[in-house]
């Protein structure tokens, strides 16, 4: 019944484990020699930036940037492009201003990058495609070259290839400030998880089914997250507003009890559970979890590198176990931790027979849709 409804969001995650080694080495190719290491030596902070899942993809860096620029003197920070763009404070020499767009096409991705232009940043432009405004924008244009797929949308493969190529970033950074071999070393933690990740995929694609199968009369959807995992249950949300036009909210596992606890009806969202065994918010999230199933009668499916009794869930729920993976490496798992929900969510659209992105329509007409149209303010 399964392969009835194969979709396309299915087949990139499928590809994931087949992308993963040629994208760390197209963007590791990429990167050398792109920034002169006497400039990123000099430098004392680094902002990433992006638009939807490029945001995404910057938060997710944050804990490769923590880990090789340590000792550095040098910060790496997030923003949303719209804090970027008309809030956020560039700062200027020593600035390394980092602008994620698989397409390069946004007006604000633009925007940013004179921005920051005008403040004294040094300025890059994370795209895939060369001709871009934002790489023709940018003081440099650091090309993923992700290769070709035949079922790219809604952009999947490309958001790993975004992440992969911030983690060889901060890893090549790494070395011009005197950690040699880190690139090397974090191909072969790559190679090592992908090669745990990739015999698990068939179960984890049979669980996500079932999970869309048995919430496909639900009301909605809901992903619980932590930490660097409440990016990816961001993620998670976005697929499902792009492949089938249902509500996904996002909550971390305390506010969910202040506030999400007492949405209504009861029973009536499927909900995902992000969670990293050795993360520092466990006991909390656990709770959540058990409070989610015996008090709001929710669906459960727990996403985590230990199965959930370890975690201290008690409650009846799904689970997907993830490979575990050493701590000084945890940003790795974050490649695939949205994996699981993403299946489910192309799923969910070929069970109710929606078409994505909701047909399109008013959606890609750019007199309505003003990503790419919207005036450029440079503030």
């Amino acid at each position: 019944m399964k392969q009835q409804y194969d979709n396309e969001i299915r087949r990139q995650c499928m590809d994931i484990v087949h992308l993963a080694l040629p994208q760390f080495d197209a963007s590791a190719a990429s990167f050398a020699g792109l920034i002169p290491a006497d400039v990123l030596r000099g430098l004392r902070r680094v902002i990433v930036t992006g638009c939807g899942d490029s945001y995404l993809a910057a938060v997710e860096a944050s804990g490769a940037f923590q880990k090789y620029l340590a000792g550095s003197g040098c910060r790496m920070e997030y923003a949303r492009a719209i804090d970027a763009a008309r809030y956020m404070d560039l700062g200027g020499g020593g600035t390394l201003l980092v602008a994620v767009s698989a397409s390069g096409g946004p007006a604000r991705i633009a925007e940013i990058l004179e921005r920051g232009k005008r403040r004294g940043c040094v300025t890059v432009a994370l795209t895939n495609t060369a001709d871009s405004r934002a790489a023709r924008t940018a003081d440099y244009a650091y090309l993923t070259n992700t290769p070709p797929f035949p079922d790219n949308m809604p952009g999947l493969r490309n958001y790993f290839a975004s992440l992969v190529s911030l983690f060889v970033m901060a890893a090549a950074m790494g070395e011009a400030l005197g950690q040699t071999g880190a690139v090397v070393q974090l191909r072969n933690q790559l190679e090592a998880y992908n090669d745990k990740f990739a015999p698990l995929l068939e179960a984890i694609d049979e669980a996500a089914f079932g999970a869309a199968k048995a919430w496909q009369g639900g009301r909605g959807f809901e992903a619980v997250a932590d930490g660097p995992l409440f990016a990816c249950a961001g993620f998670i949300a976005a697929k499902y507003a792009e492949v089938s036009g249902d509500k996904c909210t996002v909550c971390d596992s305390e506010n969910y009890c202040h506030v999400n606890a007492i949405t209504r009806p009861k029973g009536a969202l499927g909900t995902y559970a992000l969670a990293f065994s050795h993360e520092r918010n466990i006991s909390r999230l656990a709770d959540t979890v058990n409070q989610q199933v015996e008090q709001e009668l929710r669906p459960v499916f727990v996403i985590a590198d230990k199965p959930a009794a370890q975690l201290g869930i008690t409650a009846p729920v799904r689970e997907c176990v993830l490979p575990s993976i050493d701590p000084e490496f945890a940003f790795l798992y974050l490649l695939y931790a949205y994996i699981p929900g993403s299946l489910a969510a192309g799923y969910h659209a070929a069970l109710i027979h929606e078409p994505y992105f909701r047909g399109g329509g008013v959606f890609f007409d750019p007199a309505v849709n003003t990503l790419k149209t919207n005036s450029i303010r440079v503030i």
